[in-house]
């Protein structure tokens, strides 16, 4: 957290407002940031145009499957920890 806004008078003095500002002082305790998926947004666009080619006709449910897994696999791959 800032020093800055540590040292602001609703820190220093816990009488005045905001009601509950202990919560950010007790916040790394708890609070973590969200996981990333890498490669997600070229996973998402690949899923997108699947859904895309269903929607239009020019491919059933099975072909897109077909078509989408083997491009999911490759990018869960290269990002494998």
């Amino acid at each position: 957290m800032n020093a800055y806004v540590i040292q602001s008078p609703c820190f220093a003095d816990r009488t005045l407002p905001p009601k509950g500002v202990d919560v950010f002082l007790k916040a790394p305790e708890f609070v973590h940031t969200d996981p990333q998926a890498v490669g997600w947004i070229e996973a998402e666009t690949i899923v997108q145009e699947g859904i895309m080619s269903l929607l239009e006709g020019t491919k059933t449910a099975r072909q897109m499957v077909q078509d989408i897994v083997p491009q999911i696999n490759r990018i869960l791959k290269a990002n494998a920890k």
